[in-house]
């Protein structure tokens, strides 16, 4: 039984850590709302390049981005003025599914083990 409870704190954390998302679009006239926020955002120049970060920073006409360095990619820094930008994307975590989603999980689980207890507790012969 103490198995079954850490499996389903287990998975409520995963739910959670990775639970339902989506990206939203940004407005032309709200990017300055994202000065104090560290979402993870994705940007789409009017190149059509784009660029997903979480580590930027915001100021009155540019978006100034820092790519963290890697073993593979030595990171990267770029300033894009505003009207450069085609869209900013900004992505929010959907708590009424991601809730939904842990809930589903656990009730899954359980009845997971509830068949394969029942299923091994019959007899039915199969060894």
């Amino acid at each position: 039984m103490e198995k079954i409870k850490h499996i389903s704190i287990f998975t409520i954390l995963l739910s959670l850590t990775f639970g339902c998302s989506n990206w939203q679009l940004v407005q032309k006239a709200d990017y300055w709302k994202l000065k104090d926020k560290k979402n993870h955002i994705q940007i789409e120049l009017l190149n059509e390049k784009r660029y997903e970060t979480s580590n930027y920073f915001i100021t009155s006409d540019s978006l100034f981005i820092n790519t963290s360095k890697s073993p593979f990619y030595e990171g990267s820094k770029f300033i894009i003025p505003f009207d450069s930008l085609s869209t900013i994307k900004i992505r929010q975590v959907e708590t009424k599914r991601t809730i939904l989603f842990g809930f589903v999980s656990i009730a899954g689980f359980y009845l997971l083990i509830d068949t394969i207890s029942g299923l091994s507790s019959s007899g039915s012969g199969l060894k």
